[in-house]
């Protein structure tokens, strides 16, 4: 598997927060996730970096019409799937290929769950396998001593800040929208009330005053 922890890993999830996490999660091994927010996206991410494991929320599975066991069939049988899911009680996963992990996690929730993932599975391949069976405690990413070395501070501050502000954004845009669905109305509505008290105080004072107005006597 020498390369694999430089290929990106496909991660189908709608949630930015999940994003977030996770992308925060990979840089520390400097690896990266294809992200996808549909059925049909996750299946170009599985095409396009034939990654030996991906990582899927359990709500976007289900919204999706899949169940764990579908999603193991959907993603081949050399490929090991982590499921994030902020429900509870947690999905039983159909298999050791599949990882459950609840939502929040830490980094190294993550990292331990990417670990073990794949083991049972890719070392055990027809005649090759009495051969291959000592590394089969072997975890997906390289040793530490081997692994790439993690983004530099600075890095990590600017991915965490951009993600921040975008995060801002989006927030003070639904305020600034909700304060005005609920203001202008009423705004609105003064407006009116006063602009309707003054003609009638106009058509009040011209009703008194007669047709002719005040000059018509000279």
């Amino acid at each position: 598997m020498t390369g694999d922890g430089h290929r990106p890993i496909p991660l189908w999830a709608t949630s930015r927060g999940l994003h977030v996490m996770v992308r925060m999660a990979l840089s520390q091994q400097g690896r990266t996730a294809l992200p996808a927010g549909t059925l049909a996206e996750f299946r170009r991410a599985l095409d396009e970096t034939r990654s030996p494991v991906v990582i899927v929320a359990a709500e976007d599975l289900l919204a999706g019409g899949l169940d764990p066991a579908l999603l193991e069939r959907l993603v081949g049988d050399g490929t090991a799937v982590v499921l994030l899911s902020a429900v509870r009680p947690l999905p039983e996963p159909p298999g050791p290929r599949t990882r459950v992990l609840p939502v929040p996690f830490t980094t190294r929730d993550l990292l331990d769950a990417l670990a073990v993932a794949p083991a049972p599975h890719w070392t055990s391949r027809g005649p090759a396998e009495p051969q291959q069976a000592p590394q089969a405690p072997s975890p997906l990413p390289p040793p530490p001593a081997f692994a790439p070395p993690a983004l530099a501070p600075e890095a990590l501050a600017d991915l965490v800040r951009r993600e921040v502000e975008r995060l801002v954004a989006d927030t003070a845009r639904q305020m600034v929208e909700e304060v005005a669905r609920r203001v202008v109305p009423e705004l609105a509505e003064a407006m009116i009330r006063a602009e309707l008290a003054r003609v009638l105080r106009e058509s009040d004072e011209a009703a008194l005053t007669g047709p002719g107005g005040p000059d018509d006597d000279r």
